[in-house]
């Protein structure tokens, strides 16, 4: 059935084909000859060592893969590559370690990404509380402590994110209490 999809070639149909997880061996060649279909492969296929190895030209849909382990994760981020820390600091498996290291780098839209990664410990996120300029990607983050959140509605610039927060709704419905 993959094999039919592609074949037809329409640009949709390849889209999201190039995002199934379970593409085809000799599929995942041919969509890495597309730079935009092969970011999509990069990004979403169950990664092995050979497949990194493979799609190590695609090194942004690489560090969005959330099955990077943490050795891949290491060796993306000695590449000194900003796009691709910053793609890395968006996958929401990183690990701690490599958010650390990420958090050390001069640049605020890796930081705001970290901030905002649901998979930023709850340490890291108490501590970023000490910086008003984290205050927007911390409202959006659903792992950010709820006494913070509660802090940052008060806020009319961060209630809307705090409100559509998931982790915020969540604690609301749990605890019976109306906004």
């Amino acid at each position: 059935m993959q094999d039919r999809f592609f074949k037809a070639g329409e640009p949709k149909v390849l889209e999201a084909l190039s995002m199934n997880k379970n593409l085809k061996s000799s599929l995942v060649e041919e969509f890495l000859k597309d730079e935009e279909l092969g970011v999509n492969v990069a990004k979403g296929k169950e990664l092995t060592r050979e497949l990194f190895e493979l799609f190590k030209a695609n090194k942004i849909g690489l560090a969005l893969n959330e099955s990077l382990t943490l050795e891949m994760q290491e060796e993306l981020l000695s590449l000194n590559d900003e796009e691709v820390s910053y793609a890395l600091a968006l996958n929401n498996s990183i690990d701690e370690k490599i958010i650390n290291e990420l958090l050390k780098e001069s640049s605020r839209d890796i930081q705001s990404a970290i901030y905002e990664n649901s998979s930023t410990p709850v340490e890291i996120l108490e501590s970023a509380y000490k910086n008003n300029q984290n205050y927007a990607e911390l409202a959006k983050n659903e792992n950010t402590p709820v006494e913070i959140l509660y802090q940052l509605q008060l806020d009319s610039r961060y209630e809307r994110f705090v409100k559509t927060n998931p982790g915020f709704g969540k604690h609301i419905q749990e605890e019976n209490i109306g906004w």
